[in-house]
């Protein structure tokens, strides 16, 4: 469909988040919410992951139409499988597309994925299958990734796994709003333009999502 987007969303819930579970919910909350405001021509699915499970919490939902995250909705626990995740997410969400009439179907796909620590118990998928996975759906479908990680180099780990290296950004825990909100600007641009530029991190949002809020 013209002018639709279909949004990703991977949230890693791993045992670390607790101390940020919180900011991760407002913070996706805000993202949600900016998407709404931004239009109705949207879908989106939900996915958090842990080592006990890569839950599909929403999938391919009308933006107005999901709900915000509570207390309940997101619990941290486990490791972090963000291989197996992606993968799985990646396989599901062409196969979930694919079913759509042509003329249904969304014409732009992105995937915010969003974790605070590097991956440590995948066993399906490997850096490199998740790699040619990324640059297929890439360069054929013209999908787009975005990468946000805290306590990692989030270049290193995005670039590994295909991801353009202005499309990932580091966040400090202190700063996971910032990070979801930076996040929303980027994907509702993209929505209204179709730019993939608009995807890519400036350094002022850089900034916002590392700043030292102690120095303030």
């Amino acid at each position: 469909m013209k002018d639709a987007t279909h949004i990703a969303v991977l949230l890693d819930r791993s045992g670390s988040m607790e101390s940020i579970k919180a900011e991760t919910i407002s913070g996706f909350n805000f993202f949600l919410n900016e998407q709404k405001h931004s239009g109705a021509n949207a879908s989106l699915t939900l996915v958090q992951f842990d080592t006990q499970a890569t839950e599909v919490v929403h999938e391919a939902k009308p933006i107005q139409s999901v709900p915000e995250l509570n207390a309940n909705t997101y619990q941290p626990r486990g490791g972090t499988p963000l291989l197996d995740a992606l993968g799985e997410t990646i396989i599901r969400t062409g196969s979930t597309l694919e079913v759509i009439p042509e003329a249904n179907r969304p014409d732009k796909v992105v995937f915010v994925i969003i974790t605070d620590g590097q991956e440590n118990s995948s066993h399906r998928f490997n850096k490199a299958q998740i790699k040619e996975m990324l640059e297929h759906q890439t360069n054929v479908y013209k999908w787009q990734f975005i990468y946000l990680g805290a306590n990692q180099d989030a270049f290193a780990e995005a670039g590994s796994m295909g991801i353009a290296m202005g499309n990932a950004a580091n966040f400090t825990p202190a700063n996971m709003p910032a990070a979801f909100a930076v996040a929303a600007e980027n994907v509702a641009r993209f929505r209204r333009s179709n730019d993939v530029e608009s995807l890519r991190y400036t350094n002022e949002q850089r900034q916002r999502m590392t700043k030292d809020e102690e120095a303030e």
